[in-house]
């Protein structure tokens, strides 16, 4: 009871009421208590007969009879969240939008991070487009390829640089700058050719792979890169690095048939597990989230998928169903669909659906075996180079651009579900939760809301029965 009421008689009149109001904030929503003191005689004494909630947000107001009510109405908030979802989201559909034409094999093809570039390699000549694919920047080794490999140069994280192997020899790397559109650098350690070449989740941490069977870390201070660690452990060349996206573990492929798990701790690496199921490997590729790693190798036609526990990686599930050789791999911003490219000149797409991958869908363009694939950051193209000497651009609908949901998002959309009654303003509704229904988790996220606020309605229905 509050003080400034207690003891005090509220009038005469044996119904006579009170109104107190006791406000609490919840992030960023004002939920207020609504609370009836009502007095039974005149002694003064005063009794809580029952309470009740209301919700202001910019003047307006939803006025509940219970704290019961209330609760009820949060979760019917998601069971309307999860059925939007279902309306609103668009389905998976990709279709050919754009054709380059290339002088030769193409070998690479990359979005950059914020999506400003494009760029791809053809044997060892290297090309950088902006956003309309038009050719800003080009270098040519006239070195003949030893091996023809992909994933030779990738973008920093930032945009700032792009590192590209066998600059002026197969052994080293150059780094490209690309506000000016200068080679700043070239990295000299390695002591046979390299095979592929990685930026880590930030812009300060480089690595590549090298038939030295060596992985090299090299760290970005002062405007420049300098060698930090070598890792050694593979027997024969090392051909494919990917980094889960905190930085926690680098996973390594190569000749020996082993996949290797380096795991960070305070700046340097230290070998945390070995993988086998390969013949050789080829490819190696952590999903956006860090849960999954897809593997590849030489020659096999299936993909084997691990999954991260907490004693480490196992495996998890193999796809099947090419007809040839994978060549390259890219999962979608968002997780939720791995591509994959083959010998057999197609792209297939397995979506992860209830927790397993599945076969959803086979693109078909290219004439010959792709050599690389890559998703745009914003999940709406998806780019395959192939040997056919052309680079596909395929548009995509129903890929998000992450996993993530900010949480000003969900704030926002909650605000402007309670300002907007369910049946009062639903475009204005559709507007602010679009770009957060169609992230993936809220597919969990609502299904489970769902079935509470059903269950809430039964108990509810038996209550006034």
């Amino acid at each position: 009871m509050p003080s400034c009421l207690r003891g005090k008689k509220t009038g005469t009149k044996p119904r006579s009421e009170l109104l107190f109001k006791q406000a609490l904030t919840t992030n960023g929503l004002k939920f207020h208590t609504l609370i009836r003191l009502k007095t039974s005689d005149s002694s003064g004494k005063i009794g809580v007969p029952r309470s009740g909630g209301l919700c202001e947000k910019g003047g307006h107001f939803m006025n509940f009879r219970t704290k019961s009510e209330k609760y009820f109405y949060i979760m019917l908030v998601f069971c309307v969240l999860f059925s939007a979802k279902v309306i609103f989201a668009e389905k998976f559909s990709a279709k050919e939008w754009n054709t380059l034409k290339m002088n030769g094999i193409t070998l690479d093809v990359k979005f950059s991070p914020k999506g400003n570039y494009f760029a791809y390699r053809v044997y060892n000549a290297y090309y950088v487009c902006d956003q309309n694919y038009n050719v800003i920047w080009q270098y040519e080794n006239n070195e003949a390829p030893l091996v023809i490999t992909s994933r030779l140069f990738d973008f920093s994280p930032d945009e700032k640089y792009i590192a590209f192997g066998r600059y002026q020899t197969s052994h080293d790397i150059g780094i490209f700058r690309l506000s000016d559109r200068k080679i700043i650098q070239i990295l000299k350690g390695h002591s046979d050719h390299l095979n592929s070449v990685l930026f880590g989740p930030d812009e300060t941490c480089l690595i590549s792979g090298s038939s030295d069977k060596t992985v090299k870390i090299w760290n970005l201070s002062g405007g420049k890169f300098f060698e930090r660690q070598t890792l050694r452990g593979h027997s024969k060349p090392v051909y494919s690095l990917s980094f889960s996206p905190d930085g926690v573990y680098l996973a390594s492929g190569g000749l020996d048939k082993n996949i290797k798990i380096w795991k960070s701790f305070r700046g340097r690496f230290s070998e945390f597990q070995t993988l086998k199921g390969h013949p050789y490997i080829e490819n190696v590729c952590f999903s956006p989230d860090g849960k999954y790693l897809a593997s590849g190798g030489f020659d096999e036609d299936i993909i084997k998928i691990w999954k991260l526990s907490r004693g480490g990686f196992f495996e998890f599930q193999t796809l099947k169903g090419h007809s040839e050789t994978v060549e390259n791999m890219a999962f979608s911003p968002d997780g939720k669909y791995l591509a994959l490219g083959s010998r057999n000149r197609f792209v297939k797409i397995w979506k992860l659906s209830q927790g397993i991958f599945i076969e959803f869908q086979i693109l078909k363009g290219h004439s010959d075996k792709i050599g690389n694939i890559c998703f745009s950051p914003d999940g709406k193209y998806l780019a395959s180079g192939g040997w056919d000497h052309t680079v596909r651009i395929w548009k995509l609908n129903g890929v998000s651009s992450g996993m993530n949901i900010p949480m000003n998002k969900v704030k926002d959309a909650v605000a402007s579900l309670f300002r907007h009654p369910i049946w009062g303003n639903i475009r204005e509704f559709k507007q602010d939760f679009i770009s957060l229904l169609r992230d993936p988790m809220w597919e969990g996220i609502g299904g489970m809301a769902g079935i509470l606020s059903f269950i809430v309605i039964l108990m509810r229905w038996g209550k006034r029965k």
